[in-house]
């Protein structure tokens, strides 16, 4: 790990280059989606936690990172939420016992290999008709911006919004798509568990 992947990764840190990059016009774009989630939501490398702000009171939230610091942050700012230091390709849980997930900011982190794992096990976990958001960044050459901030994310595998929704299509019903920009181009997706129907 490099000391910019280091000072990047310190919960501070983090926390500043997401506002940077900005986070609170991006949650604009999913707030819709967030308020509609409900029950016990999984969000699969979610960091600090800090979009469990942006969800309903009465859900349970329940945060899964591989970076401790980040966890006992979110432990610090938001007591009931539930941080699990673990991965995504193998999640802790019985099968079919939550009822939406968060992959949010994560899928430029996995490889071409680690990306269906990831998808398969979020789809494992949920309950049929379990909701699930998806959202990241894309690969767009002809943005300039967007190619410096690739230079510079700690992820290295970013993706097409087509190549995104062909991986969560293998067991996810695509209820809607979104794409915007916000200094990236953005892809989002809400979708529904196929597992079980």
């Amino acid at each position: 790990m490099s000391l910019v992947d280091l000072i990047a990764g310190h919960p501070a840190v983090y926390t500043v280059i997401q506002d940077l990059a900005g986070r609170g016009a991006i949650m604009q774009h999913l707030q819709p989606w967030l308020d509609q989630m409900s029950g016990r939501v999984l969000d699969v490398g979610g960091g600090t936690g800090r979009i469990s702000e942006q969800l309903r009171a009465d859900v349970r939230y329940l945060c899964l990172d591989l970076e401790r610091e980040k966890l006992l942050r979110l432990r610090k700012r938001s007591p009931k939420a539930i941080g699990l230091l673990a991965d995504g390709g193998a999640l802790p849980f019985v099968s079919g016992t939550l009822d939406a997930a968060l992959v949010v900011g994560v899928t430029h982190h996995l490889s071409d290999r680690d990306l269906p794992r990831v998808v398969a096990e979020v789809s494992r976990v949920l309950v049929p008709s379990g909701r699930l958001i998806m959202l990241d960044a894309l690969w767009s050459p002809r943005r300039l911006v967007g190619r410096a901030l690739w230079a510079w994310d700690r992820g290295s595998h970013p993706r097409t919004a087509d190549v995104l929704a062909e991986a969560f299509a293998e067991h996810f019903e695509i209820d809607e798509r979104k794409r915007f920009t916000v200094l990236h181009d953005y892809s989002a997706l809400r979708c529904r568990n196929r597992r079980g129907e």
